[in-house]
């Protein structure tokens, strides 16, 4: 009798690893999973970065980036570039908090914290992919985010830097090459 309930138990197990694997493609949500929060792809968070980056930097006020039309911008713009906008307009949105406050500046450390990538999940994937597991990976993301911003303003600054660099010196090896002609003969 002890193994007929296995049996059973093994078939239904199997039917349902089936049913959440093949019809409803858990493993394609849990792909799109780590390439948005986790920035895994790149190119996402990379497309991310940049254009919150310059809508941050073409406007006065920061608090412009919780704004819906600045929100659908930022993410239509970072799926576009990281070729990702055909599947994932009607699961990933970015919402803002609502006690965003008036003081905030572009150098303030919780200017990230106040929106939200949300991924939407149906019934009955919700059971596995949950709501609590979900706000781990947005605090993921927000952390990831943080760090990749970061990232890019240092490359910015190298960049910076190592131009001037090579103007400093050039210069410098042009008045040093006119003063050896001069003083040679």
């Amino acid at each position: 009798m002890l193994e007929f309930y296995f049996f059973r138990s093994q078939l239904v197990n199997r039917a349902l690893l089936n049913y959440f694997l093949d019809e409803l493609n858990l493993l394609s949500h849990l792909n799109n999973l780590r390439a948005f929060y986790f920035l895994a792809t790149g190119r996402f968070g990379l497309a991310f970065c940049s254009e919150l980056s310059r809508i941050l930097l073409s406007n006065d006020d920061v608090r412009v980036i919780y704004h819906v039309n600045s929100m659908r911008q930022i993410l239509y713009t970072s799926l576009d570039q990281a070729e990702e906008l055909n599947h994932s307009t009607d699961i990933l949105h970015l919402t803002s908090k609502v006690n965003i406050p008036n003081s905030l500046s572009l150098l303030d450390s919780t200017l990230l914290d106040y929106f939200d990538l949300n991924y939407s999940i149906q019934w009955p994937l919700n059971i596995l992919i949950s709501s609590e597991m979900l706000n781990k990976y947005q605090i993921i993301f927000r952390f990831l985010l943080r760090i990749l911003i970061v990232k890019q303003i240092l490359n910015e600054i190298w960049v910076m830097l190592k131009s001037c660099k090579y103007s400093f010196f050039s210069s410098i090896a042009y008045i040093s090459f006119q003063v050896n002609n001069r003083m040679l003969p």
